[in-house]
């Protein structure tokens, strides 16, 4: 070969050295934002995760609340009726025989009341309108966890 085809591959050799540095300039800055921006997406994923953590400790608060209000709102409906059952056979005592008094006495011996519940026709029907109040109350309560509960499930469903 000759002087002049030397230099021509030289020149050649720069010219692919120089190309192959500018590529890899360019490949080390690739890197270096794909670097950066994996950070940011490991950070993202980390508060994500915490979120999610929240969530679900925010969701067994809730079904336990909602599970403690359903068996409140039962007990509370169980009272309700034998109230309701009570002062319908009061009332129907009160009419045939007139004697109250005898008929709360042997309610009592059987162990009909077991906390205390109030005496007379009438106390007992402010207790069971007081007992009614709570239940509904407790049913709005329920209906608007329940509402949280689909809400913290399904965001932007709810």
């Amino acid at each position: 070969m000759t002087f002049k085809g030397f230099q021509m591959n030289e020149e050649k050799l720069e010219i692919g050295i120089q190309d192959a540095s500018s590529e890899n300039c360019q490949l080390q800055e690739s890197q270096k934002q794909l670097l950066q921006e994996a950070e940011v997406w490991k950070e993202q994923v980390s508060e994500l995760n915490k979120q999610k953590i929240t969530f679900e400790d925010s969701k067994v608060h809730a079904e336990q609340v909602l599970n403690d209000k359903e068996n409140h709102i039962e007990t509370l409906t169980e009272r309700l009726l034998k109230i309701k059952d009570q002062a319908a056979v009061l009332e129907e005592d009160i009419t045939d025989d007139g004697n109250l008094e005898l008929e709360m006495n042997s309610e009592l011996k059987d162990g009909a009341y077991l906390d205390n519940p109030p005496k007379g026709a009438l106390k007992k029907l402010i207790h069971a309108a007081k007992l009614n109040a709570s239940l509904t109350t407790l049913e709005g309560e329920r209906n608007q966890f329940i509402f949280s509960y689909l809400k913290l499930i399904k965001p932007g469903r709810a």
